[in-house]
């Protein structure tokens, strides 16, 4: 699946944080890094197991899905794609 442009520099964003910023708890800023991105909207968050707070994003641009992992104990942030609950791969 193509990801949109505006979805490849929220994916660099997310690589320059954990570069320049690591250390520093991410979760004041992510709005900064979604934000420039004018359609990814945020669908749903919470917590796992292991104390990330996770948030579900979804691009309404090219249809892409983001699950986007803050670890505010080591100051880093993982994006990676999700694939929605609902969704049928058939």
């Amino acid at each position: 699946m193509n990801i949109c442009e505006a979805c490849e520099q929220f994916k660099k964003r997310v690589k320059k944080w954990n570069y320049w910023c690591g250390a520093i708890d991410p979760l004041h800023y992510i709005d900064n890094m979604i934000k420039p991105h004018k359609h990814l909207i945020l669908e749903g968050r919470g917590q796992d197991g292991a104390g990330a707070h996770v948030h579900v994003l979804h691009c309404l641009k090219c249809d892409q899905w983001w699950e986007l992992s803050a670890w505010p104990v080591f100051g880093c942030l993982e994006v990676l794609p999700h694939l929605p609950k609902d969704h049928s791969s058939i």
